[in-house]
């Protein structure tokens, strides 16, 4: 009889292409689209876990999941999988299993919204499809990432620790940037005739040594570029928390230099 052993790292991520609600012992029940970790295999059979629930374990068989491509990272105690794909297909993904949940709901309830969750799921399928096979055209690919708002260093901005101000302008500036795309983009073929628009980005190192106001509460300085002649900002912006007392936050403040992008 064959023996249990364990998998290689590229063998851990899978996801389940069918249900599979076998009775019997130290079964893992799978649902269609639900990823798993697996850690051992036996002839027919894989050993793992629920990605959404790690406390059920159990075995499943090999033509009941479909093996991805993934990043195990050991760094911490338990070792974590990483699913090698873009984030932005990630996120089509986790948005499509989070709807599933809802359009199982209302089939079931009888609503009229059925058809419209079943809709806006298969044009969401349809989109990850054609990145999946890089058929999609890059101006679809920069709409999606601008529905993120990210920050000068190309970081996700958080809204639990970002100003209003900021949010406002990067959704300003987001709104902006696909008007000018979507009025510029055209297809590859037809690119290769036209004059392609330059971006020239120039860093501009900054540090603060003071800020005199007269304010009774805690402030937000933005710092930004601004073109008098167009009456326009023409660079990225930085936040610094200033406190009542008249000092910045962060006592070490002055030791970092904050880098400006300038887009012409």
């Amino acid at each position: 009889m064959t023996k249990w052993s364990y998998v290689k790292d590229r063998v851990k991520y899978a996801v389940a292409v069918c249900n599979f609600k076998q009775d019997g012992p130290h079964r893992l029940h799978l649902t269609v689209g639900e990823t798993v970790h697996i850690l051992q295999e036996k002839e027919d059979w894989f050993y793992g876990c629920s990605t959404k629930n790690k406390s059920l374990w159990g075995i499943f068989p090999k033509t009941y999941v479909s093996v991805k491509e993934s990043i195990v990272d050991k760094t911490g105690p338990h070792e974590a999988i990483i699913p090698r794909e873009p984030p932005i297909v990630q996120e089509i993904t986790s948005v499509i299993r989070e709807w599933g949940v809802i359009w199982k709901q209302l089939y079931v309830n009888g609503e009229l919204e059925f058809e419209v969750i079943r809709n806006m799921m298969y044009e969401l399928i349809e989109w990850r499809r054609k990145i999946m096979s890089e058929l999609c055209l890059w101006k679809c690919y920069f709409r999606f990432g601008s529905c993120c708002k990210w920050d000068e260093h190309g970081n996700m901005l958080n809204p639990d620790i970002t100003s209003t101000i900021d949010l406002y302008r990067a959704h300003e500036s987001a709104t902006q940037r696909i008007k000018l795309m979507a009025n510029n983009s055209v297809d590859d073929e037809d690119n290769r005739n036209q004059k392609s628009l330059s971006m020239y980005v120039h860093s501009f190192y900054v540090t603060v040594k003071n800020f005199v106001c007269r304010i009774g509460d805690d402030a937000d300085l933005l710092m930004t570029l601004y073109d008098a002649k167009e009456g326009r900002c023409i660079s990225e912006n930085y936040l610094v928390k200033w406190s009542k007392e008249g000092l910045a936050k962060k006592i070490w403040n002055n030791l970092i230099i904050y880098e400006f992008y300038l887009l012409i």
